[in-house]
């Protein structure tokens, strides 16, 4: 897969390959490495598609088209664990084909007696009761299994519980539901380290956080803690169809604060996703967020023979899955090159607090779809923002021109845009550069400019080299859907006519 590199290149490269007007590119990242792009491989996956050679050399396929180069080998969910022979013939044969392959946990129904029952429940009801011998036994020996085939192993999002049990009752004595089950999966943390240590003393187990944080503490999750505690942490960037669009950009950058740097990388998924472009929106977010790997989930759902549907589970119906993959392959390239310009760079813009065990929803999300260019910070944010933000998604730039104003005046950058426009701010190497994304179903007239003069330089836009054009005065034509990224210059370039 090397043919994928994008090295740092000149700045006659890169207006060759984007296509821009000037001069714009910005050098220093991290190395020519190429961006990574993970997907695990679930339970059902490995006993199914991946249970004979031809299925292995077909997933082999979908990963080198889909530039994937990293696997998640899944050993256990929901009660069911894949045979240990069969692991490591995966491994295997995945590591012969070039692939970077580790394993991937997902702690639910590890209650012998509770099995059968939570087999029919959602996904998300399968959560276990760590006050359990029978779960604390189980997570022992799957932990052990998983980490003496793998060196890295991620766990799914499942690493929480709801339980109110009478043993968690009497445990949680007069603490707070949340403050005890904090205390409890910090617990789990340090029980899941020594159990992989044990079995394999390079073996890291890596927590993967929900997108769900308004609710972390009250299903135990302590971000900072448990990431620490671990030594490796990743979000998930799943939006889907009912989320915040701009959210998986806020939450990845979020958590690389709230983590201490120990976030590896954004997770989204498929589900509930109707819209292709949706599905490629949230890989677009994920790194403007600054994640350093990115995982898509999974492919079982992605590239199946055919996708599997659930008729008992309403929320797995969508689905679109194989469109979805096709979108992103299409556009993978362009990601590849988002990344390399993105990479290393300092996120600028209106601060934003929202502590590493805040609880509840936040502004700063909502604020995105405004145009203001926020920056998630863990203290010491701007303290106040005197706008309704619950407005800006459907607002047209002259409803916004206050709130324009109010970002121009704290950030020296000004944005006229309708709302739904999100506007990102970097800086790389003393150089300043923005993000504009049109999650619109139409095209977007827009205006952007410094007060410290100079001129836009485009250097990439998504999906396509014609889906932005810049044009005097910073003005900015978005296609629907697209992205543009975009390089303040010391001096004038060429018009582009729009």
């Amino acid at each position: 897969m090397k043919g994928r590199l994008f090295p740092v290149v000149s700045a006659l490269a890169l207006c060759a390959l984007f296509g821009c007007s000037g001069s714009a590119t910005f050098s220093g990242a991290a190395g020519a490495d190429e961006y990574v792009f993970g997907c695990d491989c679930i339970v059902n996956d490995c006993l199914n598609e991946l249970n004979t050679p031809e299925g292995r050399r077909r997933a082999v396929d979908w990963f080198r088209r889909h530039h994937v180069s990293k696997i998640y080998v899944e050993s256990f969910r929901h009660g069911q664990a894949v045979p240990t022979e069969l692991l490591r013939t995966i491994r295997d044969e995945f590591r012969a084909a070039g692939l970077v392959t580790g394993g991937c946990f997902t702690p639910t129904s590890m209650a012998f007696k509770s099995r059968a029952g939570n087999a029919a429940k959602m996904d998300y009801q399968q959560w276990c009761c760590y006050t359990d011998p029978d779960v604390l036994a189980v997570l022992d020996a799957e932990v052990a299994r998983a980490a003496s085939l793998f060196d890295f192993v991620i766990i799914d999002d499942f690493l929480f519980t709801h339980c109110t049990c009478e043993r968690c009752a009497r445990a949680k004595g007069s603490a707070s539901w949340a403050d005890f089950r904090c205390a409890l999966i910090r617990d789990v943390c340090r029980r899941i380290d020594a159990a992989a240590k044990r079995a394999n003393p390079n073996c890291t187990f890596i927590v993967k956080f929900p997108c769900w944080y308004a609710g972390f503490r009250d299903a135990g999750y302590d971000v900072a803690a448990d990431a620490k505690l671990l030594g490796a942490a990743w979000i998930g960037t799943e939006t889907r169809d009912a989320g915040e669009p701009a959210q998986a950009f806020w939450i990845q950058a979020w958590a690389n604060e709230a983590t201490g740097g120990l976030c590896g990388g954004g997770w989204f998924d498929a589900l509930m996703t109707s819209d292709p472009r949706k599905y490629v929106e949230q890989a677009r977010y994920t790194i403007l967020g600054g994640a350093k790997e990115t995982l898509l989930h999974c492919h079982w759902h992605l590239a199946a023979p055919e996708p599997p549907v659930d008729p008992k589970h309403d929320y797995r119906r969508v689905i679109r899955w194989h469109d979805c993959a096709e979108a992103f392959r299409q556009e993978v390239e362009g990601l590849e090159k988002l990344a390399a310009l993105v990479r290393g760079a300092e996120l600028e813009g209106v601060r934003w607090a929202r502590a590493a065990d805040a609880t509840g929803s936040d502004r700063g999300v909502r604020m995105l779809r405004g145009g203001v260019p926020v920056k998630p910070v863990l203290a010491g944010g701007e303290p106040t923002f005197p706008f309704d933000e619950n407005r800006f998604a459907a607002s047209s730039a002259s409803d916004l021109k206050a709130v324009h104003d109010w970002v121009a005046a704290r950030t020296g950058w000004r944005l006229d845009a309708p709302g739904d426009v999100t506007f990102h701010l970097y800086r790389k190497n003393g150089r300043r550069f923005a993000a504009l994304v049109n999650l619109r179903d139409e095209t977007v007239e827009a205006t952007l400019s410094h007060r410290d003069g100079g001129a836009l330089a485009k250097a990439l836009s998504l999906p396509s080299d014609d889906a932005v054009h810049c044009g005097d005065g910073g003005k900015i034509r978005l296609s629907p859907k697209s992205l543009a990224l975009l390089e303040l210059t010391e001096r004038s370039v060429p018009a582009v006519a729009l």
